[in-house]
């Protein structure tokens, strides 16, 4: 398996007269190990890589699977990609911007592994388009920044826990597999990151706009109780006491806050503000 070596890179960089920008977040893995850790034992099939820079991850990608969709928002780098794959007739790489790409349109093959080192200050956005689209996914690993995985990962009653936790329980179990030192990096970040797993679970039997608008509303508050954070929202325009028969309905404790409610309250809280809608004859 090939790799691309920090001095290799910076030559690279250099010959294309590429200076990585720190507001798209441009810190390139050169850690062969930790690359080795990100690949699966078994690969085959197709990768979708989100971030490919200057291919750092798309080479050994392009030697473990058959086929490899890149994408990357920075098309300075397309010299450097081809220098980088070339001989590589697996990889397809298109310069959109992951956070609004319709992965539907980029990858038809069912069973795809997504791999990406993520750009610390995108990688919520870029996590979410990914998760909504209608691409069949197998599971994907992604390079975060550490704070961010630890949000990913988080547990009621965790300061950590809150709306970006949920919206990707919503659709995915996450795990954080091994936490990666900043020196692993070029340029070297001031943070340090964490590879983080997700795999995909079976979704909830509401849906995704009427539950985040429940989770938003339940946070958007997060110190008074839930009878008050949902009664006072405006994105739900219900009052406290709607808020609190709909609680009651839902098995929730209405003096509760919106930190120690499971994903499962949050789903049936959802249910339960769902049928009211109904019965009133209007929607969220």
């Amino acid at each position: 398996m090939q790799f691309v070596s920090p001095s290799q890179l910076r030559g690279i960089l250099q010959r294309h007269c590429i200076r990585p920008r720190k507001g798209l977040g441009q810190h390139f893995l050169v850690d062969g190990n930790v690359i080795e850790k990100i690949l699966p034992a078994r690969g085959g099939g197709t990768a979708c890589e989100i971030g490919a820079g200057p291919g750092t991850l798309t080479l050994p990608l392009a030697d473990v699977y058959e086929r490899v969709y890149a994408v990357e928002i920075d098309e300075r780098f397309a010299p450097a990609l081809d220098e980088v794959l070339s001989g590589r007739d697996n990889v397809h790489v298109f310069f959109r911007d992951a956070r609004t790409i319709a992965w539907g349109e980029i990858c038809r093959e069912e069973c795809v592994h997504f791999f990406g080192n993520l750009p610390y200050g995108a990688a919520a956005p870029i996590i979410q388009n990914f998760l909504s689209s209608s691409v069949s996914w197998e599971s994907a690993r992604f390079m975060l920044q550490h704070e961010v995985a630890r949000r990913l990962v988080a547990g009621p009653g965790s300061g950590d826990y809150g709306p970006l936790t949920l919206s990707v329980s919503y659709r995915a179990r996450a795990t954080i597999l091994h936490r990666v030192s900043k020196n692993c990096f070029y340029p070297v970040p001031e943070v340090e990151s964490a590879l983080v797993q997700l795999q995909p679970v079976a979704r909830p039997e509401v849906d995704f706009a009427p539950f985040m608008q429940v989770v938003r509303a339940a946070f958007g508050q997060r110190r008074k109780t839930l009878r008050n954070a949902l009664g006072n929202s405006p994105e739900l325009q219900i009052t406290p006491g709607v808020a609190e028969e709909l609680l009651q309905m839902a098995g929730v404790d209405a003096r509760a806050r919106a930190e120690v409610l499971t994903m499962q309250d949050f789903v049936q809280l959802t249910a339960a503000l769902t049928e009211w809608q109904r019965s009133c004859g209007s929607g969220l």
